[in-house]
């Protein structure tokens, strides 16, 4: 039993000392702020002054990537990317074949589709078990206003949905309506739909 009530005593003494240093470094004005006086109404206002030769940067102008830019950005290669830009970025392919026409490359969780005829990349797909249920299920909810078709693949014998995201189309496929994503794929505007 002793050894118990020491083990809570240390993290009483440890917690009481943490959080009184944290309160004590908090309290004190450390981040810049400036008190400035109104002499007039003899008012003290505090403000955070803009270094000269700097602008206030606004937070729209600098979003927080969205959880599909995270998933499909993640190096360099975008779709209308060449097949050599491709190959160049992330080297050779653990897998490659041909898919409805076009060819595929497959690197780690994503794969790229590419048109035969430019040699560009028109398609990319990311497999639904590698993705965060927390994060995917929030993004899923933003893209749910922009639905473009959902239905049956009929060739593929699985339910997909199309959204539209910025200058692309996104694709949902599932083995059946209301399933967790099979594959989410991020693709050029209209590829399957015109």
């Amino acid at each position: 039993m002793k050894v118990q009530s020491k083990w809570i005593i240390i993290f009483i003494v440890i917690f009481s000392v943490t959080t009184y240093w944290s309160l004590t470094y908090a309290s004190h004005d450390t981040d810049g702020h400036l008190a400035l006086v109104d002499r007039e109404n003899n008012e003290t206002e505090n403000k955070n002054p803009v270094p000269v030769g700097e602008e206030e940067i606004d937070q729209d102008d600098n979003p927080v990537p969205s959880y599909l830019e995270e998933l499909f950005f993640q190096n360099d290669v975008r779709i209308g990317s060449q097949k050599e830009e491709l190959f160049s970025e992330m080297g050779v392919p653990l897998d490659e074949g041909m898919y409805n026409g076009g060819y595929y490359y497959s690197y780690d969780t994503l794969t790229y589709f590419v048109n035969p005829d430019t040699d560009q990349i028109n398609a990319m797909a990311y497999p639904g078990e590698a993705l965060d249920e927390v994060r995917w299920k929030a993004e899923e909810e933003v893209l749910e206003e922009n639905l473009k078709f959902a239905g049956e693949n009929e060739m593929d014998g699985i339910w997909m949905e199309i959204y539209d995201w910025n200058q692309y189309d996104v694709m949902i496929e599932r083995i059946k309506a209301g399933d967790s994503p099979f594959y989410i794929w991020l693709m050029e505007d209209s590829l399957f739909l015109d």
